[in-house]
């Protein structure tokens, strides 16, 4: 309360013209505080805008391939074989498979979570008939987002019976990647195992 009455008497003992001058540079100071609170907000929103872009044009791209994606899950990249022979015939290594195309797309992968349990959630092999889900869970710190959209269409539309089970993608953790996404993904495939 003290500094506050100080404050008043310091004013009051200052001449019009030094008032007026006080006056309007706390009004410059506002306005200076509102115009660069102003310009950070646009520049965060443009940032937004630049990343939405990019996703859309991720996502044009995985429209546009939608058909194609449908025929390969339809079993069109079968080679004419059933899927109950595709099945036994299955000798893909995910993992193998997985680090050789994304090196292909200038992609590193971060981390391989290796898995393998009956089909179905089943208990036992004998269960399931024999068919077992192995998958791998990646990770993929930072990817271009077109070499990331031809590396899941190359596992799409591969002859090998692979599931791509989940997705998920963020931003980056560095800020200054607009053009850039996380990724972290379920690959699998089925093989028939020892009954």
């Amino acid at each position: 309360m003290e500094d506050q009455n100080k404050l008043v008497a310091w004013y009051r003992n200052l001449s019009d013209r030094e008032q007026r001058l006080v006056g309007v540079w706390f009004v410059a100071m506002i306005f200076i505080v509102i115009f660069i609170t102003t310009v950070k907000i646009n520049g965060a929103i443009e940032d937004r805008r630049v990343n939405i872009d990019a996703y859309e044009s991720a996502l044009k791209l995985i429209a546009e391939r939608q058909d194609e994606y449908a025929t390969a899950k339809g079993g069109g990249t079968g080679g004419g074989k059933s899927l109950d022979e595709r099945i036994a015939t299955n000798e893909i290594k995910l993992q193998t498979f997985l680090d050789k195309e994304a090196t292909r797309f200038d992609l590193k992968i971060n981390n391989f979570k290796e898995s393998s349990a009956p089909v179905g959630g089943k208990r036992s092999k004998k269960d399931a008939g024999g068919v077992m889900e192995e998958s791998v869970v990646i990770d993929i710190e930072s990817a271009d987002y077109t070499q990331f959209a031809r590396f899941v269409d190359k596992i799409q539309r591969s002859p090998e019976l692979l599931v791509i089970k989940r997705l998920s993608l963020q931003r980056p953790r560095r800020a200054n990647e607009p053009q850039k996404v996380r990724v972290s993904m379920t690959i699998s495939t089925f093989k028939k195992g020892d009954s």
